[in-house]
């Protein structure tokens, strides 16, 4: 049997918005790119 991680975000900013503006004033969106980046390494995927 496969495990699966899901991880699921808030609301996505509009696509219009500079991402390095999302991740400094949007702590939840910044910190789920860091857990999704260790959960990458982790798993080799």
């Amino acid at each position: 049997m496969k495990t699966a991680i899901v991880l699921a975000m808030h609301g996505a900013p509009p696509r219009h918005f500079p991402a390095h503006e999302t991740t400094e004033n949007d702590p939840l969106h910044a910190g789920s790119l860091e857990m999704t980046e260790h959960l990458r390494q982790a798993t080799g995927c």
